[in-house]
């Protein structure tokens, strides 16, 4: 068996130079041990066949033939010990042989090929930046706890470094402040989405623009945005879900066939809120009669949901506007009802979106930012880049504060094969224990797999610790123990010593938890744990002068769209219309039969219900 120290074709090159090399190697070092054998100091130069010519001439004589055979074994010894040395494996240590990487090691491993913006940055070594490139490295992870310098050490500069398409999650805006100018300098269209902004400053992005226009396919796309905003959840039935998926598609194909409507997630929650029997039975009527029917998928969709018992129609529609009572809120409407930037575009223009969600909007928002992501894989993970010489740019994910962002099915299954189409990720958590909360261990192991970089900084707590610890495993080191002996007379015997293999972790869980605030631990596929330096920024020569104002926020137009307005198939002429007018109030009334008045106090969720019921009788 090889050693395992060495690349398998370096030994194949060694083995082939050693055969070419043996026999006349053999020849000079057996000829010329038989030479010392036979003249001492006197040898004469000898011939490389000299040991051949002798042993022709004087193997029959017994004074002779001892000198040639150990020549022979001593030659055989010498050309033969090289190859043993290095073909055949060493002796394992006992109890592992754990170390850093050394600098060639890094080097080897393509860790300091620093192609300008064409890598991550995941470190330094001394001077030198350390940076993982798409073919070894496509994906990087950092596990960092809060105030731990991952800001500094890690997005910003990639944001000043990675000259491709970016998106980054922007919690506290200094990502936007500190590279968007930059960027915008190098030829970056860059871009804010801050859907919760008090001043509507904000780039725009509707997920319903990239419902496709032919019938065929508009159906699949929204069935896509459909999953994403109702999952299916565990230990829930999953027909609350689906039905909310099957309302969903049929609403937004009302919108997409009614000429002129808006078409937007705000405009999906104005038509639900609005929403009665009559009026879409009306509707439908009125475009059949034009001769412009809404399409079969559609009218079945939503009249699936009214034809559900009351009860069952009740609970859908909370199920339903749970997920959508965002979107009545006016600036999030206006941050949703266009698009400023093209998702489908990010791998063939250089485009920089940052997504600047405050901490106190985070988990309100998470719904929104988990369907931009997912969208944003769904997208580019259509063509290949090989079948599209227009997809020249990498696109990465920068996903600060990974574990706000929700379960994201369509991200973490995809990582295996994001990278055929230049889709890279950078998440950062706190610890794997978050991940794993969220998504289970095996999924969560499979996720961290298939980041073939993983960063770690101090880690916060023991168990962090101690599952690094593991992992950078143990080495053997030699222990000497000296024993004296008691006399059975009382006396001192003489001490003897012995020596012995023991164990010791490369670093204790307590040295991870006083590691310092300047260092870090890599874990790259291929080669062993790095122990590395920080980046700062603000304080590195390379990164402290990229820095320029960002660029001006547009200003998002608060939506004035309505519901779609259905008259009544029923209405009279306009003289009877006017009419009404001259009626006394006696002759109108609303019939309440139908509206049960709750005695006593109601709940806030039986509130929401008798509401609902009262504004669905004024529209009969």
């Amino acid at each position: 068996m090889a050693n395992r120290g060495s690349p398998i074709w370096i030994k194949a090159l060694v083995l082939m130079l050693f055969l070419l090399l043996l026999v006349p190697l053999w020849l000079f070092v057996s000829g010329h041990v038989v030479g010392f054998l036979w003249f001492r100091f006197h040898m004469p130069a000898l011939p490389l066949l000299a040991w051949v010519d002798y042993w022709h001439e004087y193997a029959e004589q017994p004074a002779m033939r001892p000198p040639l055979i150990l020549s022979a074994a001593v030659a055989t010894v010498i050309c033969l010990a090289p190859f043993a040395l290095f073909f055949l494996p060493r002796r394992r240590s006992l109890h592992g042989e754990a170390r850093f990487a050394r600098m060639r090691e890094v080097r080897r491993a393509g860790l300091l090929e620093n192609k300008v913006g064409d890598g991550i940055i995941i470190g330094r070594i001394g001077r030198k930046f350390l940076t993982a490139g798409l073919a070894d490295y496509p994906h990087v992870m950092l596990a960092a706890p809060t105030a731990s310098g991952k800001g500094v050490g890690i997005v910003i500069p990639n944001l000043l470094h990675w000259n491709h398409s970016v998106i980054v999650l922007d919690i506290k805006g200094e990502n936007w402040q500190h590279t968007a100018g930059f960027r915008a300098r190098h030829g970056h269209n860059v871009f804010l989405f801050d859907p919760g902004s008090p001043h509507r400053r904000t780039h725009r992005w509707n997920p319903l623009a990239y419902v496709r226009q032919d019938p065929a396919l508009r159906v699949d796309d929204i069935q896509k945005i459909g999953h994403m905003l109702f999952p299916d959840i565990s230990n829930v039935d999953p027909m609350w879900s689906a039905s909310c998926r099957s309302l969903f598609l049929g609403l937004v194909l009302y919108l997409l066939e009614t000429p002129g409507a808006t078409v937007s997630l705000g405009q999906v929650a104005r038509e639900m809120y609005a929403s009665s029997e009559k009026r879409f039975e009306a509707a439908f009527k009125q475009a059949q009669a034009a001769g412009n029917p809404y399409s079969t998928t559609c009218v079945h969709a939503i009249s699936d949901y009214l034809n559900t018992s009351d009860n069952t129609r009740t609970s859908i529609r909370k199920t339903f506007t749970s997920r959508f009572e965002l979107f009545l809120n006016p600036i999030l409407d206006a941050a949703t009802a266009a698009n400023d930037f093209d998702l489908e575009q990010l791998r063939r223009t250089r485009m920089s979106i940052y997504i600047g969600i405050s901490p106190d909007n985070l988990g309100r928002l998470a719904p929104l930012l988990n369907l931009f992501f997912q969208q944003v894989v769904d997208l580019n993970t259509r063509v290949l880049p090989e079948h599209d010489k227009t997809l020249k740019y990498q696109l990465l994910l920068l996903l600060d504060e990974f574990k706000s962002l929700g379960k994201m099915p369509l991200l973490v299954d995809g990582v295996a094969f994001l990278r055929g189409y230049g889709v890279r990720l950078l998440p950062i958590f706190q610890s794997p224990s978050q991940v794993r909360e969220i998504y289970g261990d095996e999924a969560a192991r499979t996720f961290f797999e298939n980041h073939h970089v993983r960063i770690t900084y101090t880690p916060a707590t023991v168990d962090a610790a101690t599952d690094i610890a593991r992992e950078l495993g143990n080495y053997t080191y030699k222990a000497r123990s000296i024993s004296r002996p008691h006399s059975l007379s009382g006396g001192k015997g003489g001490a003897s010593s012995s020596t012995s293999d023991q164990q010791r972790a490369l670093m204790l869980p307590q040295e991870l938890r006083e590691l310092g605030t300047e260092e870090a631990i890599i874990f790259a596929k291929g080669v062993k744990p790095i122990h590395a330096d920080k980046i700062r920024w603000y304080q590195d020569p390379e990164f402290k002068g990229r820095p320029l104002a960002a660029p001006e926020v547009p200003l998002a137009t608060l939506s004035t769209a309505a519901p779609i307005m259905v008259a009544d198939h029923d209405s009279g002429e306009a003289g009877e219309v006017e009419a009404l007018y001259e009626k006394p109030f006696s002759h109108f009334k609303l019939d309440f039969s139908d509206v049960e008045i709750p005695k006593g106090p109601i709940s806030e969720d039986e509130a929401e219900d008798l509401a609902d019921r009262f504004y669905a009788s004024l529209t009969k």
